[in-house]
């Protein structure tokens, strides 16, 4: 019998649920495993969340990932049906960041907010491009150095306020997330000599690249493909396969990641849900 309630997943049992997206579903796994990482980072972590109907996800692999004002969420389940039910449970009153869906999944929760007339308005609804890159044995051995005046080295936390400034939808709620990604995820900085920020990329919650960014001053000079592909490295030790979320829209850096040997792999769905 399907269960009708939600209910917080113990973080002892974070590790069964991250094993069940062993076989080809990297995301899912990378948001478990971060977590995990999270918890460890500080046990006492406050607002981190994952969620499931009752025992089912053991089976289902159904859950929701609730990270104070972000959500994400995957099911295993070809029927989407408990997915539909645990967005039944869901406090919509609360506005919500939702990161990193699917489209069979967006579509549940599309279907379960126009039924409750809550469905945002289209300029909330987004779609990015997920670009991977696959490695071959040159790429796994490069050595990354930067040019004369220049050192690669790591975000500060004091570095977030400027970041978050320069993002897509800049909140003290997305500075919060990014201050976290930088004490927690890996990060690469491309400093100066006189130690400024030039450029900068960050591994966000889902395991996928973001905020790549190359100070004004600097651009066309290689400094972006020289972060990345240090970000690259740093990824490749910790076994995971570097992705990077992309809008379509965004001719240059569709442009860009293409050039530096990613290729589209599937569209993930963003929604900015107000309440």
């Amino acid at each position: 019998m399907a269960s009708t309630s939600l209910v917080v997943i113990p973080h002892t049992d974070w590790p069964k649920l991250r094993d069940l997206f062993l076989n080809g579903n990297e995301i899912p796994f990378n948001a478990v495993q971060n977590c995990i990482n999270w918890k460890v980072r500080d046990p006492e972590i406050q607002h981190l969340q994952i969620l499931g109907l009752g025992e089912t996800w053991r089976e289902n692999g159904t859950f929701i990932l609730r990270d104070r004002h972000e959500l994400y969420f995957f099911t295993l389940e070809p029927s989407n049906e408990s997915l539909n039910q645990a967005f039944e449970l869901i406090d919509w009153n609360i506005p919500y960041r939702i990161v990193g869906i699917l489209k069979q999944h967006q579509a549940v929760l599309e279907k379960v907010l126009t039924r409750l007339n809550k469905l945002p308005s289209e300029e909330n609804l987004m779609e990015a491009d997920l670009y991977v890159k696959l490695l071959n044995k040159k790429e796994i051995d490069m050595n990354v150095e930067p040019p004369p005046g220049f050192r690669l080295g790591s975000l500060e936390i004091r570095h977030a306020h400027n970041l978050n400034a320069l993002s897509d939808y800049p909140t003290s709620r997305s500075e919060f997330t990014i201050s976290r990604y930088i004490a927690w995820n890996p990060n690469v900085a491309l400093f100066n000599e006189h130690n400024e920020l030039m450029a900068w990329c960050l591994l966000n919650n889902l395991g996928i690249i973001s905020l790549l960014h190359t100070d004004e001053r600097y651009r066309r000079k290689g400094f972006a493909e020289l972060v990345l592909t240090a970000m690259i490295v740093k990824l490749v030790d910790r076994n995971v396969t570097a992705r990077a979320a992309v809008t379509s829209t965004n001719n240059a850096s569709v442009n860009f990641f293409e050039k530096v040997g990613f290729r589209k792999e599937r569209v993930l769905h963003y929604t900015h849900y107000n309440g």
